[in-house]
């Protein structure tokens, strides 16, 4: 997970997060921020807190249904104030034979594509967009990273990081 969030940049910032309801609060900050065509990308491992985060943001969008994971359907379309194409890659072999097959054409720039383990069948995602990574603490706190790939990446990640120090105590990163 590490390698392959630092392959596309480092982290612009790191934070602990105390608790579930934290977590989903973090997400909703990023609603506003987003439009049809942004790609937003998690990597963490089982359990590390991706569904959650995802919920976080249907909420913020005003999804008319819970984002709940996507795992063995793979993909579920939600009707929000920007429709949102969520996608678990845990199963990357049926995924991407999935999008193969032609499902990749619903990745328009009138949808919110939105990645559970955005890491397996990367070949497949937007090379623009933004990046979470999300892991476990011994303490039982999560850590939540933010990175990006591309310009409108870098923006969203600028933007979600200023709002996400507004809410909890952080540790900068240095460069």
């Amino acid at each position: 997970m590490k390698e392959f969030l630092a392959s596309l940049s480092a982290a612009k910032l790191s934070i602990d997060i105390a608790s579930a309801e934290q977590l989903e609060e973090c997400a909703q900050r990023l609603a506003p921020m987003l439009r049809g065509g942004d790609f937003v990308g998690l990597v963490g491992d089982l359990g590390a807190g991706k569904t959650t985060w995802c919920r976080g943001l249907g909420v913020g969008l005003n999804a008319t249904t819970p984002l709940r994971s996507p795992s063995y359907l793979l993909m579920h379309e939600v009707e929000a104030d920007i429709p949102i194409l969520h996608i678990d890659a845990y199963f990357e072999h049926r995924l991407d034979s999935l999008l193969a097959d032609g499902d990749c054409e619903r990745f328009t720039e009138d949808v919110l594509l939105l990645v559970e383990w955005a890491n397996h069948v990367s070949h497949w995602w937007p090379k623009n967009g933004l990046y979470l990574g999300l892991e476990h603490n011994s303490e039982g706190t999560r850590t939540l990273s933010v990175h990006s790939i591309g310009k409108r990446g870098a923006e969203l990640a600028d933007q979600y990081c200023q709002s996400l120090k507004s809410l909890i105590s952080f540790e900068p990163l240095s460069d």
